[in-house]
């Protein structure tokens, strides 16, 4: 390729991620569990306050999530909630192609802009789910790939160090993209080169998250019986790409199996020798498809999603592949022009969705000014928000928001799920835990509609949000309704509700 046209496709790549970046910052989707990350990151910066001190303890062992944990609570003090969660989102969404373009030029140098073929993937479901650890937990993960591929087959201390620090830096974003970059250190070790010093130097690299890794299992309680996905369905979802990218709507099936077709076209045409460099690269994307087919989708409530998270890396790992082959140009400018294209083509399915949540949003908001700094309040949604795209049930946009209300005035959301979990740093305490309370099964409150103990709190939860309360109009849900306010009136005073639609309903203790 001409001097003239690599400088036309930098120019390509580079206008491509800086628009997607700026895309992001000046429209930040609302995400499922974002505000339940900013409540966390509030507690962290401000556990000094007595209600904080009284309800959370710091969990300081080390344990996956604690990175991004850190990382959101670093940007929230000094430039506040909503652009912290933006830079957030800003990283994961740039970071993804720049990672992948840092692993091709390991191989070929001159087709590192192809890196932009992950930007649609940037945009991926568990994104806009609000998984900012596991998203930059991708971006550590090929950054770790372009490094292991650059060490091969001198393996330098430097750079094994290097290795080293990068893997256990992604170990500490999430575990499932530490455990996909050991994958690929694997394959480097069979089908690579100079394999006993790749399996020496690799070795190295990995213990030390390795060793986080069995230090966490031995310190968590947590988790419970797999539940498992079947293979042919999860094989449709991989193909289609309806699993890494579908989020909002049955259309975006349409886009996916487009693009998955402009790949297949653009592997076949260029069927010559990938070099023994991308040898590790082909091999560990079939054992990550293997480990996705093979894997249980959840070990309880408390670790889901498992098959979401690890669609995404077939489909990284076999973009790497690709870009690093000899590739000719026409099929270099097709596998550039569908990537694009979809990613044009999903902006533009996703915004009437995407509109509809920032009024939902917006209005929910309105609820602060029934609310006290400084108080405990708890959400009890009667209806369900989520888009139709045959996802995850539990998709709602509303589900956290009371966090994000909890996290604005410095009070403390009951539902914060963070605070249930050991695998963030931020937890109820165990003796005045309000959400064991009222929901000891951690079932009943994330119910739509849902069942949980009022009275059992004590102290008492001072303000009690009903959502979605206009919205009910017959049937189990209006049931609960009735008799939660019912409820409700023996010692609680209705404040008032949210315009223009009546969204929020807000009850305060007596």
């Amino acid at each position: 390729m001409s001097a003239r046209r690599i400088s036309a496709v930098e120019a390509l790549f580079w206008g491509a991620v800086l628009a997607a970046g700026a895309a992001v910052a000046i429209w930040p989707p609302h995400t499922v569990d974002g505000p339940a990350h900013l409540l966390g990151a509030v507690v962290l910066t401000e556990h000094h306050e007595p209600l904080y001190a009284q309800l959370y303890r710091l969990n300081w062992f080390p344990t996956p999530n604690l990175g991004g944990s850190l990382l959101l609570a670093g940007l929230v003090k000094p430039v506040g909630l909503r652009a912290a969660e933006t830079m957030v989102q800003i990283a994961c969404v740039v970071g993804l192609p720049l990672a992948l373009r840092y692993a091709i030029r390991a191989l070929r140098p001159e087709q590192g802009w192809l890196g932009l073929a992950a930007l649609p993937f940037a945009f991926n479901y568990l994104y806009f789910y609000g998984f900012y650890s596991f998203c930059l937990g991708l971006v550590g993960c090929l950054s770790a790939v372009g490094l292991a591929l650059r060490a091969a087959p001198a393996w330098r201390p430097a750079r094994t160090a290097a290795l080293a620090a990068t893997l256990t830096a992604t170990w500490f974003l999430h575990l499932v993209p530490f455990a996909l970059g050991v994958l690929f250190l694997g394959a480097q070790v069979v089908v690579g080169p100079r394999r006993v010093r790749t399996l020496v130097a690799g070795t190295a690299a990995a213990v030390p998250g390795i060793a986080l890794t069995l230090a966490y299992a031995a310190h968590t309680a947590q988790g419970s019986g797999p539940t498992w996905n079947a293979p042919p369905g999860l094989l449709v979802g991989l193909v289609s790409l309806h699993t890494p990218l579908v989020t909002y709507s049955h259309w975006e099936n349409v886009v996916g199996v487009g693009l998955a077709l402009a790949l297949l076209t653009v592997a076949i045409c260029t069927r010559t020798s990938e070099g023994r460099g991308a040898r590790p690269v082909a091999v560990a994307g079939g054992a990550a498809t293997l480990l996705y087919l093979a894997a249980p989708d959840s070990l309880g409530v408390d670790f889901g999603l498992i098959n979401d998270r690890l669609s995404l890396f077939p489909i990284l790992f076999g973009l790497l592949w690709l870009a690093a082959r000899p590739i000719p140009p026409r099929a270099a400018f097709t596998l550039a022009g569908a990537s694009l294209a979809a990613l044009v083509a999903l902006v533009a399915i996703r915004v009437p969705t995407l509109r509809h949540e920032d009024r939902l949003a917006d209005e929910y908001a309105r609820a602060a000014q029934f609310l006290r700094p400084g108080t405990t309040l708890v959400a009890l949604r009667f209806a369900e928000f989520g888009p139709d795209a045959g996802r995850n049930g539990h998709w709602d946009p509303l589900r956290h928001l009371s966090s994000r209300l909890a996290a604005g005035l410095h009070a403390v959301d009951v539902g914060h799920y963070e605070a249930e979990f050991d695998y963030f740093p931020t937890q109820f305490r165990p003796g005045t835990d309000p959400r064991r309370m009222i929901d000891p099964s951690l079932l009943g409150l994330p119910a739509v509609p849902p069942y949980v103990q009022l009275g059992a709190a004590n102290p008492p939860v001072e303000f009690v949000l009903l959502i979605g309360a206009e919205n009910v109009r017959s049937g189990p849900a209006a049931a609960a309704l009735a008799a939660t306010r019912a409820e409700l009136a023996k010692n609680y005073t209705r404040r008032g509700a949210t315009r223009p639609s009546g969204l929020v309903e807000v009850w305060q203790h007596n």
